[in-house]
């Protein structure tokens, strides 16, 4: 994950990258899918932007083990707070 304030906007800003190594369209969307839920509970506290990239070994875990990784990356650099 690579993280960036941006002070010129007002909001969060995300971007996940998975390359063509990790799988076919459907896993690699499924990942995102995924991805993307785990990030849309997260309520986000700064004007930042963070990257995503998937690794190939990420098609091994579980959900529940990406959200865990996700959330502990995120809150390594402070920035966001679980929502209530």
């Amino acid at each position: 994950m690579y993280y960036n304030k941006n002070h010129e906007n007002t909001h969060f800003r995300f971007a996940v990258s998975v390359s063509k190594k990790y799988g076919n369209a459907v896993k690699r969307n499924k990942i995102k899918r995924q991805i993307r839920e785990i990030i849309s509970k997260c309520d986000i506290k700064t004007q930042s932007d963070v990257f995503i990239v998937v690794k190939k070994t990420t098609g091994n875990l579980l959900f529940q083990e990406i959200q865990e990784s996700i959330l502990n990356l995120l809150k390594k650099h402070d920035i966001y707070e679980v929502k209530k």
